[in-house]
């Protein structure tokens, strides 16, 4: 699941998802807050907000308006290691794409 979601200033919205997926939000502009049962939980800029558990998400824009991006998906139940920009399964794959970076293997 990939959404990019675009709010007016003060607009909020109420997303399902399916509670087999995990997902996270990422603000790219503006302002806006994960709205819980509890209190609203405003999301930092350029940084990845995991999700709890649960059939939806309910997110409010700031005064100045939110853009965010949603994506969520089934866990693939795989070791995650990253280093930069690359993403492997274990340290030793890692070390390894870093040879081949340097040694100029990796091709786009």
């Amino acid at each position: 699941m990939y959404a990019d979601i675009h709010l007016e200033p003060g607009q909020e919205t109420l997303l399902p998802i399916d509670p087999e997926l995990e997902g996270l939000l990422y603000l790219y502009a503006g302002e806006a807050s994960l709205h819980s049962a509890t209190d609203p939980q405003p999301l930092k800029r350029s940084a990845a907000s995991i999700l709890s558990e649960g059939d939806s998400v309910h997110i409010g824009a700031g005064k100045n308006g939110a853009r965010v991006l949603l994506i969520a998906g089934k866990p693939i139940g795989e070791p995650v290691v990253q280093y930069g920009p690359f993403v492997m399964n274990s340290r030793e794959e890692i070390e390894q794409t870093l040879r081949d970076y340097r040694d100029g293997r990796l091709t786009a």
